[in-house]
């Protein structure tokens, strides 16, 4: 039986993630999920106290992005 999360963040700012296995990608491989926020160093901090790994940024890009790069532990 799957699992499943809904994360939200901001209105509009849902994401659904469904555990399931497949043969073509090994578990922990192969996933991005991205966050659009307003304000990229009020994130920060927040992940920063949830003691998450940082692993780049927040940092401005050269197509005028600020972004911020975490590593998912699990």
């Amino acid at each position: 039986m799957p699992g499943m999360a809904h994360l939200r963040g901001e209105k509009y700012q849902d994401i659904m993630l469904i555990a399931g296995a497949s043969a073509e990608v090994p578990k922990g491989l192969g996933v991005e999920v991205n966050f659009l926020a307003d304000n990229i160093d009020l994130l920060t901090n927040k992940v920063r106290k949830a003691n998450a790994d940082i692993v780049e940024g927040p940092v401005i890009r050269p197509w005028n992005v600020k972004e911020l790069v975490v590593r998912d532990i699990f």
